[in-house]
């Protein structure tokens, strides 16, 4: 942003750019989520695991946690890698594949989520509610995010 007497003036390229920080930032907190979870965190689960027809959580084991906080770490790396903020031992190519697929997943998962929460019949539970209000938007987000990152990159 960029301030001329008393008007502000969007520098577009700014925005682009911090767009791309702001998925990674969403990311890295989803990772700590996923490691407090890991070392056995309980607040937060009736939220993200959605309940069976009995209104019981699966239990999901340590190695698919740590796997899954794995995944968005490194989904919180690639943008800020395509930014140039940090150096990783992936080629241009790959970090462009890696963009292009992370913006097709949660541009996906926006959808689906949007569609699934909209077209499920009653009752909900709490995960209903989240998924609808912070889950699907947030996948939104760092879908944009990701095509800003990919822009940057490219254009």
């Amino acid at each position: 942003m960029v301030i001329k007497g008393n008007a502000f003036y969007f520098d577009e390229g700014a925005v682009i750019y911090y767009l791309g920080i702001v998925g990674s930032v969403i990311l890295f907190v989803i990772t700590g989520f996923h490691v407090y979870w890991l070392f056995g965190g309980k607040a937060g689960t009736d939220r993200y695991i959605q309940a069976d027809r009995n209104g019981d959580r699966i239990k999901i084991s340590k190695p698919v946690i740590l796997a899954t906080a794995l995944v968005f770490f490194a989904a919180a790396v690639l943008p800020l890698a395509a930014l140039g903020i940090v150096e990783i031992p992936l080629s241009r190519p790959l970090v462009d594949i890696g963009l292009v697929f992370g913006i097709t997943a949660f541009s996906l998962r926006g959808l689906a989520g949007a569609v699934w929460s909209v077209t499920r019949r009653k009752p909900r539970d709490i995960f209903h509610r989240w998924n609808l209000i912070l889950y699907t938007p947030i996948c939104i987000v760092l879908a944009v995010s990701y095509c800003a990152s990919y822009a940057v990159l490219n254009f």
